[in-house]
């Protein structure tokens, strides 16, 4: 995170497996007056994640997601080596890079549940 963005910023919750690292941080931002708090995920998959890992995370992702989130800014960015990310448009997010990243993979992304405000 941009601390010359944040007034302050601390890191709320992690998620970690052999596969999945999730660190979600909080921001409260200096520019951006229509939320409170902005918050960011970022999540790395290896390259070799596989599927019943993957499906856990989403899980928790999804459920706190939904819970924590409501009414708030989430950006949720990371390396997901071409691992299946589509559980983050479930709820409500859409993706900000729609170009290979890189060596023609689509690898890495930015997820975001306001377009109106990137």
């Amino acid at each position: 995170m941009n601390v010359n963005w944040c007034r302050s910023t601390f890191a709320c919750s992690k998620f970690s497996n052999d596969f999945v690292d999730c660190l979600n941080s909080r921001c409260l931002p200096k520019h951006l007056n229509k939320y409170k708090y902005d918050y960011v995920d970022n999540i790395y998959m290896t390259p070799d994640c596989i599927s019943s890992a993957l499906s856990v995370f989403a899980d928790e992702c999804t459920e706190f997601a939904v819970s924590a989130f409501s009414g708030l800014l989430l950006i949720v960015c990371g390396n997901f080596n071409s691992c299946g990310c589509s559980f983050l448009t479930s709820p409500g997010h859409q993706n900000l890079i729609d170009f290979p990243t890189p060596l023609d993979a689509h690898s890495k992304f930015i997820f975001n549940n306001d377009m109106v405000h990137m």
